[in-house]
């Protein structure tokens, strides 16, 4: 039997093939489960959306910072904002290709109208 020592284990739990079924369960017919992902850090993957889609009718997904990261240390040169916003807009067009969307570095994700 395999002790926990209290460090942070490198291997992905069961993937939310035990979590998805639980918080469709609990969810309120109109509620709603609101989170975020680290997609760059692997904590979130894509096919963990995909399997989401088995327990949940209304799944939104927002993806960021693909490439607009790149402004974050000028932002407070003279323009900065202004560069930030123009790779955000960029990063919203690139987004509409679904291939890029695997290297957003941050997801936010709406889960409602669970399945029962």
């Amino acid at each position: 039997m395999k002790k926990n020592d209290g460090r942070k284990n490198k291997k992905r739990g069961d993937g939310g093939k035990n979590a998805f079924p639980e918080l469709a369960r609990v969810l309120k017919p109109d509620g709603c489960l609101l989170g975020t992902g680290w997609v760059a850090e692997h904590i979130f993957k894509m096919k963990d959306l995909e399997m989401a889609e088995k327990y949940f009718n209304k799944i939104e997904v927002y993806y960021f910072h693909l490439i607009s990261w790149l402004a974050f240390p000028f932002l407070k040169m003279h323009g900065g904002k202004f560069f930030l916003k123009m790779m955000e807009t960029t990063d919203n067009i690139l987004f509409l290709i679904p291939l890029l969307r695997k290297y957003a570095f941050k997801i936010v994700f709406v889960f409602s109208n669970p399945k029962k």
